[in-house]
């Protein structure tokens, strides 16, 4: 889904051109202004992106943004520093976005959240072979939504965001690196097998 907030990237913010995250950050909790505008307009779309896999609700996943930007701000003198502004915020808005969503809306229960980040393959991925007609890739994409919610949010980090593994252990909160690799692994195999399955019924056609 494309993202309802303004578009920005580092030429529009010349002053923080060439500068690392720690350096941002540290102007950020300094209270620069500049640092907190550029921080917003940098990441804020990264944020609705994770935000909408949780819920589909746009409405309240901006809500939640604009939530979560304003407490960050209260908290500016409490925040640890970081050498990664948007794996910071992501894991940071993750974990706020399932309790807002808990918290603000009756009709998000536990259940919905548990069918959040619908995973849709195309034709043109490279994990895909081309012999995929449209029906192949819906019964693909259905057997995908069957899928345990938390490995189709691994597959989505992995292939949608291009999380390393440590990445992917940062935001899920793994204890160890090694134990996000498992879990990826595993994802991955599960959804191996079922690209397989629908592969060996195309050719048997």
């Amino acid at each position: 889904m494309k993202s309802p907030f303004i578009h920005s990237s580092h030429q529009d913010h010349p002053s923080f051109s060439g500068k690392s995250d720690l350096e941002v950050w540290r102007k950020f909790k300094e209270g620069d202004n500049g640092a907190f505008v550029f921080i917003y307009r940098t990441y804020v779309n990264d944020l609705f992106q994770i935000g909408i896999q949780i819920s589909g609700d746009e409405a309240l996943i901006k809500d939640c943004i604009q939530d979560f930007f304003v407490d960050l701000r209260e908290r500016i003198f409490h925040l640890s520093d970081t050498d990664n502004i948007r794996l910071y915020l992501i894991k940071s808005f993750r974990r706020r976005a399932i309790k807002y969503i808990k918290k603000k809306s009756r009709f998000v229960g536990q259940d919905q959240i548990k069918e959040s980040f619908f995973v849709e393959l195309a034709a043109d991925e490279n994990m895909i072979n081309a012999q995929f007609d449209q029906e192949q890739l819906l019964k693909l994409n259905s057997a995908l939504a069957k899928m345990k919610k938390k490995d189709r949010e691994i597959i989505y980090y992995y292939f949608y965001e291009n999380f390393s593994y440590s990445e992917i252990a940062e935001v899920l909160d793994y204890d160890h690196v090694a134990s996000a690799r498992r879990s990826i692994y595993k994802a991955l195999s599960r959804l191996r097998h079922i690209i397989m399955v629908l592969l060996i019924v195309c050719i048997a056609r």
